[in-house]
């Protein structure tokens, strides 16, 4: 996931500044680094994400947050990971053949019950 956030307050975010999950479900790190950013400009913040493997709706909710040297604060309005995971169907053409039942099964005799 990349974010592209700008500053648009007054003061400049501190180095050390991160991005916190809140709430939701986790899809990486509880922080991932953001860094300085001073007013006017727009930074990219990447988060790599892992989600499960079973169909279903998934979302997340994040804050940016000050280095605790600066009071730890959450501040910015918060950000959204929304992911919708779907079943795959995969084409017949791509499907693994059947076994075939080899000689000796086809010939063998059946057996009375």
């Amino acid at each position: 996931k990349i974010w592209s956030i700008t500053n648009n307050g007054e003061v400049a975010w501190p180095e050390g500044t991160v991005i916190q999950h809140m709430k939701g479900d986790r899809f990486s790190a509880f922080e991932v680094a953001v860094g300085a950013c001073v007013p006017g400009e727009t930074i990219q913040i990447v988060m790599d994400l892992d989600v499960v493997n079973v169909p279903g709706t998934y979302s997340a909710k994040y804050r940016l947050k000050t280095p605790k040297e600066h009071g730890g604060k959450k501040f910015g309005r918060p950000l959204w990971v929304n992911i919708e995971v779907v079943a795959c169907q995969v084409p017949e053409e791509l499907k693994e053949p059947a076994d075939e039942p080899t000689t000796e099964q086809r010939d063998a005799p059946e057996v009375p019950q």
